[in-house]
């Protein structure tokens, strides 16, 4: 993280009129990215409601389908509206519930459906690109970990961990 930071601060410094646009989602490289001095520092805001329509339809979901996943994520539960606050769990429930009309009735069913996504169906869209696992663990491994991980999530009540609350005590 700290050499990524200095390799931007060389280039800035080595090229002062060029326009320089970084992003990064809030991980440790950010920390760094947020103490690097002659930057604008912003924070997209989450999603709402509003950004669905012309979002689904800057991706590409023809009007009908956008129409009843709109009517879908509006009767759906509280707990799955809030998590849709970001571009990719948008796409994800674009590419998990397609056009269906009801979305799942649970956060722990809709999490299942998104999971089997993400281990497969999100890769395969991208031509001759195979990620490599970094666990070495099969699909089914993963899911079990993915189970872990929502159960302790919940016990937070929360969608997102940060990196001291995966400690054990």
């Amino acid at each position: 993280a700290q050499r990524t930071s200095n390799e931007i601060k060389s280039i800035a410094s080595r090229f002062d009129k060029l326009k320089i646009l970084i992003t990064s989602r809030p991980t440790d490289i950010s920390q760094h990215l947020d103490q690097l001095t002659g930057f604008n520092h912003l924070q997209l805001q989450p999603l709402t409601s509003v950004d669905f329509p012309p979002f689904l339809e800057k991706i590409g979901v023809n009007r009908d389908i956008r129409t009843t996943l709109l009517g879908a994520i509006e009767n759906s539960p509280s707990e799955i509206r809030a998590i849709l606050t970001t571009p990719l769990m948008l796409t994800l429930l674009v590419s998990s519930c397609g056009g269906r009309s009801v979305l799942p009735d649970t956060l722990s069913d809709f999490y299942k459906v998104l999971f089997s996504v993400m281990v497969s169906t999100h890769d395969e869209t991208k031509p001759g690109y195979i990620r490599e696992k970094a666990t070495g663990l099969s699909s089914s491994q993963l899911e079990g970990l993915f189970k872990t991980f929502c159960y302790a999530s919940k016990n937070f009540e929360t969608t997102t961990l940060a990196p001291p609350q995966f400690e054990i005590a």
